[in-house]
């Protein structure tokens, strides 16, 4: 299931729900995944 095409992750009520891309603005912005930096430093004592 995760393998089909048109579904992706959401975030809902601190969950995750597999769901079908409706076509709005809305699911577009909760399809993407951004980078950002990490919390952990190489100077705190452990790296993730």
């Amino acid at each position: 299931m995760t393998n089909d095409p048109g579904y992706y992750l959401r975030h809902a009520n601190d969950d995750l729900a597999l769901v079908q891309n409706d076509g709005s603005g809305t699911s577009a912005d909760d399809a993407r995944f951004r980078r950002v930096a990490g919390w952990a430093t190489p100077r705190s004592g452990w790296v993730a």
